[in-house]
């Protein structure tokens, strides 16, 4: 078995096991939240995501492509330190911030105050950036086995704390909040111990400056990624209540479980497509990276399928009725994630290319886009006008990140024939099942079950040549 083809299992094994038991524990938070109650957390969830952008700086994602140019390990070693170093300080400064002119963020939500919502949140997500660069080292030197070690065990805790306060001492959002600020607090030497046997603090301007310059066009991409998948909250919030929130976000809880096999995915794999594009072998690897990128997603989109195929059921089956409405939205979330997978395949090219401006220019023309269809149609349609915004917008990324980057950039052209017969058939069964052949739950489960495992079979049997040879070529 190939490093890629280790590591990805790896990386899948240890997503999988999380996300696996965080959906087998949705429901019985579900049971102890109301949706009033669970779409404040979402919210917490989308705000943590901007804000870690600022406090980070996103000099994170400089990591992967800036760290080979360092020539010897002792370079790497202070490249590293001189990027922790720099989080530290802006993180320091970003909490410092917020407390100090809390009265401004308490204005950003309706109903939602700023103790002890923000403040539990935003006090781990400066704990959290203690995490990146050390998680990055681990990824980058292919340690898949301690990275998904330390994943699952803090899951563990994680999910443990958050029983208790929410099950036990029945305190709500606030306590699912207070539970995740302790469970990072518990993590944080195991963390800084990595940083300390891996880096070298010896501040290196010259370092911060080189990963400023490339994260800072990353910044507004970021922001913009934010505004797609998230910022709908805030428009559902305003113009219809907390409760609406709850349900949306339970169905992107749900279509994002297909999610795992895009992060093992990618985890395993970023490293080793910045080495294949920087080998001497250019046709060779972008043989390698074309079997891998077709071969990804045809494997994403039969799980975003699979997922939207079983969203009426499992909501029934599962979840408090209060709930109900969230299988609705999930088909056409599940696509606007794949297209978000499929744009950030093509990201990739602008990295490699150091075209990050440009990529960042793609994503602000969209993220505007997506504002401007959430404020036209989430009034009339609600929900569903979120979900749609969204698909548009991502929609856009692709078609505009896909023709720049052919004509500008490191390119591998994609199957677009295989693509576009497999989506077809997918949609039609869709359809058929859904609006055709409509039957009582049950009923619908066991047939739709033996359905899907003769169209998997027949998918996975007649692309096995595909995922055999990309493997192999890693």
């Amino acid at each position: 078995m190939s490093k890629v083809a280790k590591n990805t299992l790896i990386y899948t094994i240890g997503n999988i096991l999380p996300k696996a038991a965080s959906f087998v524990l949705l429901p019985i938070y579900t049971k102890y939240l109301t949706p009033s109650e669970y779409g404040i957390l979402s919210s917490m969830w989308a705000l943590e995501a901007i804000v870690t952008i600022f406090f980070s700086l996103s000099l994170g994602t400089s990591i992967f492509r800036l760290y080979w140019d360092c020539e010897t390990e002792d370079l790497r070693k202070r490249f590293l330190g001189s990027i922790y170093i720099s989080i530290v300080v802006s993180s320091v400064v970003w909490i410092s911030l917020i407390f100090l002119f809390q009265n401004l963020i308490d204005g950003i939500y309706n109903s939602i105050s700023f103790y002890p919502y923000f403040a539990y949140s935003m006090l781990t997500i400066f704990i959290t950036c203690f995490f990146d660069v050390p998680q990055k080292v681990l990824m980058i030197k292919e340690r898949a086995s301690t990275y998904v070690a330390l994943s699952i065990i803090f899951f563990i805790v994680n999910s443990t704390l958050i029983l208790y306060f929410v099950v036990y001492l029945k305190q709500g959002a606030a306590g699912y909040l207070l539970a995740t600020l302790i469970g990072s607090a518990l993590f944080l030497p195991v963390y800084i111990y990595i940083a300390v046997k891996n880096f070298t603090f010896n501040f290196k301007f010259s370092y911060f400056k080189a990963a400023l310059l490339f994260a800072l066009p990353a910044i507004p991409t970021l922001l913009s990624s934010w505004i797609l998948d998230l910022s709908d909250r805030i428009f559902i919030e305003r113009y219809f209540s907390l409760t609406e929130v709850g349900i949306y976000s339970l169905s992107y809880k749900i279509a994002g479980i297909a999610l795992i096999l895009s992060a093992s995915f990618n985890l395993a794999y970023r490293p080793v497509f910045f080495r294949l594009a920087n080998s001497e072998d250019v046709s060779g690897a972008k043989k390698s990276i074309y079997d891998f990128n077709n071969l990804f997603l045809i494997l994403i989109l039969l799980f975003f399928f699979l997922l939207s195929f079983f969203s009426r059921e499992v909501v029934v089956l599962f979840f408090d009725a209060a709930y109900v409405n969230a299988y609705l939205y999930v088909p056409v979330i599940a696509f606007s994630y794949f297209l978000s997978v499929a744009g950030g395949l093509i990201a990739r090219y602008f990295e490699q290319s150091k075209k990050m401006k440009q990529n960042m220019f793609i994503y602000l023309l969209s993220s505007v886009f997506n504002i401007i269809l959430n404020f036209l149609l989430i009034p009339y349609l609600g929900a569903f006008g979120a979900a749609y915004a969204t698909v548009l917008s991502m929609l856009f990324v692709v078609v505009a990140g896909y023709y720049y980057s052919k004509k500008n950039c490191f390119f591998v052209e994609f199957n677009w024939k295989m693509l576009t017969i497999v989506f077809a058939a997918l949609v039609l069964t869709f359809v058929f099942f859904e609006f055709v052949l409509v039957m009582p739950i049950y009923y619908s489960l066991g047939l739709k079950t033996l359905f899907a495992l003769v169209v998997s079979g027949i998918l996975l049997k007649k692309y096995y040549p595909l995922l055999k040879s990309a493997y192999q070529s890693m």
